[in-house]
């Protein structure tokens, strides 16, 4: 999975064969649009609303493709779910890839507890769009419950105060900044 961040909550993901843009428009002005959506799969503009909510019964996730599958050239790529988590998160897990929570992509209140969570969501990435004592919590829980890999921060303005809460909540687990325009391989 390739992670490009672009200012505000502008991400393009690149997972399992396809891309996805999310939030285009929130994007720092440098940038050109067509920079983030350019030869994405889906486009994600603004509202959470649309995509389906993870933690339900009736969310079908894609069952894992047979290698056969695979091979045939007429296969549309790997699968990739992308879907709402509580009223401002987002989940991206790719076939074969690192699953992803984004937190804070909406407004609302980010889904504070791990339980809410996917429960076979080991080892995954967290990107952080803001800081604030609920993220701050959350990050904390999450480190102790051993349930992710890596944060990424994507903070704007991100200081020296913000960036030693963060660090003292994650105890030891590790932190990448996201620089703006510089993608990510997970």
């Amino acid at each position: 999975m390739k992670i490009t961040w672009f200012g505000g909550r502008a991400l393009r993901i690149q997972a399992s064969g396809q891309i996805v843009a999310f939030f285009p428009g929130s994007a720092d002005q440098q940038f050109d649009r067509h920079e983030i959506v350019g030869g994405s799969d889906r486009v994600f503009e603004s509202a959470l609303a649309d995509l389906p909510p993870f933690l339900t019964s009736g969310f079908d996730r894609p069952a894992p493709r047979r290698l056969i599958d695979e091979m045939d050239e007429e296969a549309d790529g790997l699968s990739l779910v992308v879907a709402r988590l509580g009223e401002a998160d987002i989940v991206v897990e790719g076939e074969g890839e690192t699953p992803l929570v984004i937190l804070g992509a909406a407004d609302g209140d980010v889904t504070e507890a791990p339980g809410d969570w996917p429960h076979h969501m080991r080892d995954g990435a967290v990107l952080i769009f803001k800081i604030d004592q609920t993220i701050l919590g959350l990050v904390k829980r999450l480190a102790r419950g051993g349930r992710v890999r890596l944060f990424l921060i994507a903070v704007a303005g991100l200081n020296e105060a913000n960036w030693a809460d963060l660090a003292k909540a994650g105890e030891g687990v590790p932190m990448q900044v996201l620089e703006p325009a510089l993608g990510l391989e997970l």
